[in-house]
């Protein structure tokens, strides 16, 4: 991951977790909604509630109680709470999972970078591989082509909105 931030110029948060023992404890509460308001965050993405993954699954519960603790100034953390609660959309996950997206962003002219990123990602590829026989960059690409399919483009990424008080919103949040 810190080689994907850097290639893109971006800053990276890690909360310290340990990989494949996330759990809901009260520092990864409040190092989470820390990160949120530091950033002041608007849109996040996550897991879906019914990924493959019990990481993935804590950080959508995660995400969807510290998303909306990070508005409120009931828990003190070292960045001020946001002035509102930040869009929340679940990310499609991988494998035979029932997904009905209700959003659609077309990465076309996006995809081939998304795809060299992932290259990156050095330990999911080789578990990947060694488990698919396939990699993280041929996996993306066909989900992508499919769901472009479905709109009429060459490449799209699908989404829901996470169904919790604030994460939705009454105006468009995505492009």
């Amino acid at each position: 991951m810190r080689a994907i931030a850097d290639d893109l110029g971006a800053e990276m948060f890690n909360l310290g977790e340990l990989d494949e023992f996330t759990y809901d404890t009260p520092d990864a509460r409040m190092n989470l909604i820390e990160v949120v308001r530091r950033t002041k965050a608007d849109l996040i993405f996550t897991h879906a509630p019914e990924d493959y993954n019990l990481d993935h699954t804590t950080v959508s519960s995660l995400v969807r109680h510290c998303a909306m603790q990070s508005c409120l100034p009931v828990l003190p953390t070292e960045s001020r709470p946001l002035a509102a609660h930040p869009a929340i959309f679940i990310v499609e996950p991988h494998g035979p999972f029932a997904f009905t997206p209700t959003h659609y962003v077309d990465v076309s002219t996006v995809d081939a970078e998304k795809v060299r990123l992932l290259s990156h990602h050095r330990s999911q590829e080789r578990a990947i591989r060694k488990a698919l026989g396939t990699g993280l960059g041929d996996l993306s690409a066909r989900l992508s082509a499919f769901r472009g399919g479905q709109v009429g483009c060459e490449h799209a990424e699908a989404f829901v909105p996470m169904p919790a008080r604030g994460a939705i919103k009454p105006f468009s949040v995505l492009p």
